[in-house]
């Protein structure tokens, strides 16, 4: 309705060598949700998260989400399989695969071992998960992270991990 942060006294030269689409600012949130591991084949028998918990700011498009998740002494894999993913991203990703998102780790630890730990991440198109990447080899080239990588010794605070993930949503 043409409320919001109003942008049309800008002109194209002020903004640069963009073009505006839209100079109505009408769509701000700020929330919270709630961060799970997910395997993407068969699912993981029992899983408690120990902490989890994140929030969100977006803006018109845009989508910053930021979060901590990990595991405590309750932690089954049984025949878990495909690949691990961050689920529960407050927004649908943008289903046009250059807008998917990037994921930045600040603080990693307590997975099973070494190379074991997510050391890459992305938005996954058309989802509301990230996916999770790990250093392969040597050669530096990259994997998905699967269920096995979890840490399943007993105990709290277990596969802690802190993320920011910033994507554009459709």
């Amino acid at each position: 309705d043409g409320k919001g942060i109003d942008f049309s006294a800008n002109t194209d030269d002020e903004i640069g060598a963009g073009s505006v689409s839209a100079e109505i600012l009408d769509d701000y949130e700020e929330g919270t949700w709630t961060p799970a591991f997910e395997a993407s084949g068969t699912a993981i028998d029992t899983i408690t998260n120990d902490h989890a918990g994140a929030i969100y700011t977006k803006i018109g498009r845009f989508v910053t989400a930021a979060g901590i998740i990990q595991t405590d002494g309750t932690l089954t894999l049984g025949s878990a399989s495909g690949s691990l993913n961050i689920t529960g991203l407050p927004f649908t990703v943008a289903s046009t695969a250059g807008q998917r998102g990037t994921v930045s780790f600040g603080w990693i630890t307590a997975w099973s071992g070494d190379g074991s730990y997510p050391s890459y991440g992305f938005a996954d198109t058309n989802s509301t998960h990230i996916g999770l990447l790990k250093r392969a080899s040597s050669d530096d080239t990259t994997a998905s992270i699967v269920p096995s990588d979890l840490n399943v010794d007993g105990g709290q605070n277990r596969n802690s991990t802190v993320f920011t993930a910033s994507y554009m949503v459709d």
